[in-house]
């Protein structure tokens, strides 16, 4: 008997994941719903917590922001594992933002306890250094180094810096490399694959590359490498450009901005103090190839001269319309 309700439990979870990969939403909150209420003391923490992190991610796709923050929270709450806890934190954070009229408040509460999360873990922050470089290195880390709307925005940082007074340096955590990969790495940046890593090794390679300036592409989007600041492996560490809101770490010195995008160099949603550039802060280049500019398509679907004659003939039943309008409201007024 026990294997019989073993086998519908996951029977549903599997059923979830294929309405999710359908993008069949609100069927899928539907399953999870069931599945909640007759699994819910079943034990099986990790396979819970599987589903309540489905059912955040299906209800923030339904624009339900704060049901959808309360499913992280219970996975965060469920989840065994420290390391997922806090990437079930970062979805909850992500998904409010979404939240209509969000308050300061309510924010800082997530983040008070995304650095609770952050204090579980075994960290020795190192201690500030002072390397002696003839350039400035800095260091880039993003899992967004790849076809996405990050690396359209950060191609001129990797590839188009002043080499003369800087070293960069990249921390891909991109687990998909593809086209748009290969053409950054080609930007004189040093590169280091660190998706397979771990954060303390990640750490370790930043401490061992003697970076000066850490910044961090990604937020709490997906698949980002946050808790590796909680080791202070750099001694200015900042965020910016891949993310649109306060990271919540007290690790984190500054979050790049500019007198657009804020009005002041604080705010009651930022724990980090904001950045402000006089001009903007976003310098962007697609890699897409654009097709050349071709035929209108009121050309390629008529026959050759017959567009111009509709135009007109439309031209002419707009005029048309407007002084049999205008002759009947001066009827009305006489």
């Amino acid at each position: 008997m026990a294997v019989e309700w073993y086998e519908v439990f996951v029977g549903m979870l599997l059923m979830a994941y294929i309405l999710r990969d359908q993008q069949k939403y609100v069927s899928e909150v539907k399953v999870l719903e069931e599945l909640f209420e007759h699994f819910r003391d079943s034990g099986e923490v990790k396979l819970l917590a599987d589903a309540w992190s489905m059912m955040g991610d299906a209800l923030r796709c339904l624009g339900e922001g704060k049901l959808s923050v309360e499913a992280f929270k219970k996975a965060v709450e469920v989840e065994p594992a420290l390391e997922q806890k806090l990437v079930e934190c970062s979805n909850a954070i992500f998904s409010a933002n979404a939240i209509a009229g969000v308050t300061a408040d309510y924010m800082q509460s997530l983040y008070v306890l995304y650095r609770e999360l952050l204090g579980n873990l075994s960290v020795r922050p190192y201690s500030p250094a002072v390397w002696k470089h003839k350039k400035i290195r800095v260091g880039y880390i993003s899992a967004d180094l790849r076809d996405h709307a990050v690396a359209q925005f950060v191609r001129p940082m990797l590839c188009q810096y002043y080499k003369e007074k800087f070293a960069v340096y990249v921390y891909s955590v991109t687990r998909h490399p593809d086209k748009v990969t290969e053409a950054l790495q080609q930007g004189g940046a040093l590169w280091r694959d660190v998706s397979a890593d771990r954060w303390p090794q990640i750490v370790e390679q930043i401490r061992f590359d003697e970076i000066d300036i850490l910044v961090d592409l990604a937020g709490h989007s997906a698949d980002n490498a946050l808790p590796v600041f909680a080791w202070r492996p750099a001694t200015v560490q900042i965020s910016g450009i891949g993310y649109f809101n306060s990271i919540g770490m007290h690790e984190m010195q500054g979050f790049l901005s500019d007198v657009y995008c804020s009005e002041a160099d604080t705010s009651p949603y930022f724990t980090e103090n904001l950045l402000r550039l006089p001009h903007s802060h976003l310098c962007y280049q697609p890699f897409a190839d654009f097709p050349e500019v071709g035929q209108p398509p009121c050309l390629q679907c008529c026959p050759r001269g017959s567009s111009m004659r509709i135009f007109a003939l439309l031209h002419l039943r707009i005029a048309m319309t407007a002084l049999l309008l205008t002759i009947r409201c001066m009827s009305v007024l006489a």
